[in-house]
């Protein structure tokens, strides 16, 4: 229970027939290559030979068992708690339901990736400053390399170029341990989407860890596109008399829209800025996450968390520590307490990046789950 095999290994469609029909009373439905038992327990499917139709076949079946419903949210949600996303095929379709990026009816999906990936679309032409260096009509006392002008396209060229060169040096040490991420085509994909977030949010522009909350949500994105990519080719190349059907049906189930390759790097920027609406307070720093030392001004007895800090990460590990550990675990609160253990010490990362460094990358994915 809970352990899957890969989506490549998936069990042959006849066999899975014919396994439902043995037990036919326990109402199974099949999920990636597992047969899925009630909301939210999985075991694994039948295994027999792997073929590009029964792959086929299953991707379908998966996809209807999950999003047919008017709203999908029911469906993923009990999968998504108890682990039991991982190796699915619709892994990122899941995350950005979750996150309300799409809406939870399959029906309306296309419509809202259209107008997100026009929206990247616009960004991307808004915050190029190629053709604005360009433009003749520009005051040449401004649009020069040597102005110092806000409103300069060279300045903002110069200030652009700073930033992609502080992004890429954290971009090439992202997940050193995934080979995902050592291409350059991924990593330049990484740099263009967190230059666009960071110019269109200046209030947090770019800081170090970003790359690391971008990286899992790009991984999720693009494995499922070539998840679809791989069987539509297969489908194509096989030339036996069952294939154009499946095929067919193939393509009046899931839009080919939803998992266009072309699309990976839009759909992740929505994806992120997403996540960062809810994770984006922390890493803004308003006052000094050390609240010990010169300038504290704390009453007598008191401890220098009890202070409001200004700052919304520290804030919240103090209710962490101070409210939910208290609460759960009042032998550890206590503990800490008596160490002077404050919650800054440890759980700034824990919290900035989501538990990304304390997990291998494929556990990181389940816990993001």
């Amino acid at each position: 229970e809970g352990t899957s095999s890969s989506y490549s290994s998936s069990a042959n469609s006849e066999c899975g027939s014919s396994s439902s029909r043995r037990e036919s009373s326990e109402e199974m439905e099949s999920v990636d290559g597992l047969v899925l038992m009630g909301s939210t327990r999985l075991r694994p499917a039948p295994q027999a030979n792997s073929s590009i139709l029964s792959k086929a076949r299953l991707y379908v079946q998966t996809y209807l068992s999950m999003f047919s419903r008017l709203d999908c949210t029911s469906a993923i949600l009990p999968l998504a708690l108890h682990g039991n996303l991982q190796n699915n095929p619709f892994r990122s379709v899941c995350w950005r339901v979750l996150l309300n990026v799409l809406p939870s009816s399959s029906v309306d999906w296309v419509t809202a990736l259209q107008s997100s990936r026009s929206n990247y679309q616009f960004l991307q032409h808004k915050f190029h400053t190629d053709q604005m260096r360009k433009d003749l009509s520009l005051d040449p006392a401004i649009n020069n390399p040597l102005s110092q002008e806000h409103d300069s396209p060279w300045n903002q060229h110069f200030q652009d170029g700073e930033m992609r060169k502080m992004i890429k040096q954290d971009v090439v040490r992202t997940f050193p341990e995934v080979d995902f991420f050592q291409t350059q085509l991924v990593r330049e994909t990484l740099v263009n989407i967190l230059f666009v977030y960071a110019r269109c949010h200046p209030e947090i522009g770019y800081r170090q860890g970003m790359h690391e909350l971008l990286a899992p949500l790009y991984f999720v994105v693009k494995s499922d596109c070539d998840t679809y990519d791989d069987i539509m080719e297969g489908l194509e190349d096989n030339l036996g008399d069952e294939a154009q059907p499946v095929k067919e049906e193939l393509t009046r189930t899931v839009h080919g829209d939803i998992f266009s390759a072309k699309f990976c790097e839009a759909d992740t920027f929505s994806l992120f800025e997403a996540l960062m609406e809810a994770v984006g307070p922390w890493f803004i720093s308003n006052k000094s996450v050390h609240t010990i030392g010169v300038g504290y001004k704390g009453q007598p007895w008191s401890r220098p968390q009890d202070q409001t800090t200004g700052n919304k990460l520290v804030d919240n590990l103090n209710y962490i520590q101070d409210e939910l550990l208290r609460r759960h675990d009042p032998d550890l609160f206590s503990r800490l307490e008596k160490l002077e253990i404050f919650p800054q010490i440890y759980g700034i990362r824990w919290l900035r990046l989501l538990f990304g460094r304390e997990f291998v990358f494929r556990d990181t994915l389940l816990l993001w789950d």
